[in-house]
């Protein structure tokens, strides 16, 4: 299961506290709460929603709804954390 990056969610989440400020400066205090409230509901929606899981079985690879059949695949390692943290980052092939 690939999950998005922490930063990434803290960088939506001030984008969204930065819509509740206005909010706030236009409006009153209880509709500033209610799109705090929306902003936070939202930030958990992305957070569930930009998940990934990866699946390979005798059929090919499954990525969420995507599918590859075994045919067009060579061979398959599996990562740990720690290769796939790097492999995300300072090991990726740019040519890729």
């Amino acid at each position: 299961m690939l999950r998005p990056p922490i930063w990434l969610l803290a960088f939506i989440y001030f984008l969204l506290l930065s819509l509740v400020i206005a909010i706030w400066a236009a409006f009153d205090t209880s509709a500033a709460v209610a799109a705090l409230m929306a902003a936070t509901v939202t930030l958990i929606y992305a957070a569930i929603s930009m998940r990934s899981s990866i699946l390979i079985d005798e059929r090919g690879l499954r990525i969420d709804r995507a599918h590859i059949d075994l045919k067009y695949i060579g061979s398959v390692d599996v990562l740990n954390t720690s290769q796939m943290r790097l492999l995300r980052t300072r090991d990726a092939d740019p040519a890729a």
